[in-house]
């Protein structure tokens, strides 16, 4: 592989960009970094293109040591073709773990593969957040399925979450409740008043009444069961929706 981007102005581009790039030969050792990427790494240009890959000890978003045969650079050195968007985390002097969103792309010379371009950037921020949300969902759903009542999510026509609660109240087995239709729960007579006050709580009006009495069917779908639903405007995954939590009064009203 030739010494790359000799022209100045091009290691001028590289060095003002705010993303990390570097560029390796096919034998995977470094031949050239900018700016960004040492600010990174936390390391100097100079130990950057001194290093190889052995040096690093990267680990994925689950905390597992990634292989040096699984690193983006042998990825790509092997199979020849792009790895894009992987989240990776880099243990850097005086900061801790920084997380990096990285792609590299295979460089050809005359259809031979030349080297390997990395590029990458500080993902520690947004992984910071995605995993503080998924520990909250993970409470969220203990909580749920300490519930005696059973407790739903609602959106596009489906029963997108539910708890242990609900499900059983139906007769299913949890994971296959959720995702059931509407057209499957509920009674033909009940479908359009429910469907009706369902899209008028995830619109923009004022919301209909919040607690109210109802029938869902059971999965042998014949039986009625008598239900006293509170129902409340929600979102999910950015998107209205409808929480819901349902009580089988079924007893009560025999």
């Amino acid at each position: 592989m030739p010494t790359p981007l000799e022209p100045a102005f091009l290691r001028n581009a590289f060095d003002a960009l705010n993303e990390g790039v570097m560029l390796f030969a096919i034998d995977r050792t470094p031949r050239y970094a900018n700016a960004a990427a040492a600010r990174l790494l936390g390391r100097s240009v100079e130990s950057l293109l001194q290093s190889s890959l052995g040096d690093w000890q990267p680990v994925d978003t689950t905390g597992r040591p990634i292989p040096e045969s699984e690193r983006p650079v042998a990825r790509v050195a092997v199979a020849r073709l792009p790895v894009r968007d992987l989240v990776i985390g880099v243990e850097v002097q005086h900061h801790g773990q920084r997380w990096l969103r990285v792609n590299a792309e295979p460089l050809f010379d005359g259809g031979e593969l030349s080297g390997v371009v990395v590029s990458f950037t500080d993902a520690t921020e947004a992984h910071r957040v995605l995993a503080a949300l998924q520990s909250q969902e993970t409470i969220n759903e203990q909580l749920m399925g300490a519930l005696g009542d059973g407790v739903f999510v609602a959106q596009d026509f489906r029963f997108v979450h539910a708890n242990a609660a609900l499900a059983a109240m139906l007769g299913y087995e949890h994971p296959a409740f959720v995702g059931q239709s509407f057209d499957r729960v509920l009674p033909v007579e009940n479908h359009g008043p429910l469907t009706e006050r369902y899209l008028s709580r995830i619109g923009s009006g004022s919301e209909p009444v919040r607690k109210y009495e109802t029938q869902l069917l059971h999965a042998d779908g014949r039986t009625r069961v008598e239900i006293e639903l509170v129902a409340t405007r929600t979102t999910h995954g950015g998107r209205p929706a409808v929480l819901g939590v349902a009580r089988d009064i079924t007893d009560s009203k025999r």
